[in-house]
């Protein structure tokens, strides 16, 4: 993998704040549909490696997101 740039790593933060808050919608056709376009700019910010990326900022997401619930 590259080595990420500045915005990149910008972009990794805005992305994981941007999954916290569309993993908190109720309804599901909507989270549904926040999800993918959230998979299409992970595509188009780290156009290598998608799918790992898309996992580890989920992971990451999911982390933070209970964190702050605890």
């Amino acid at each position: 993998m590259a080595e990420l740039t500045q915005d990149q790593i910008h972009q990794l933060f805005v992305l994981v704040e941007e999954y916290i808050s569309i993993i908190e919608i109720k309804n599901p056709n909507q989270k549904k549909l926040q999800l993918e376009l959230w998979e299409d700019r992970v595509k188009r910010a780290f156009p290598y490696e998608t799918n790992v990326m898309t996992v580890s900022l989920r992971e990451i997401a999911e982390s933070k997101a209970r964190e702050k619930v605890a």
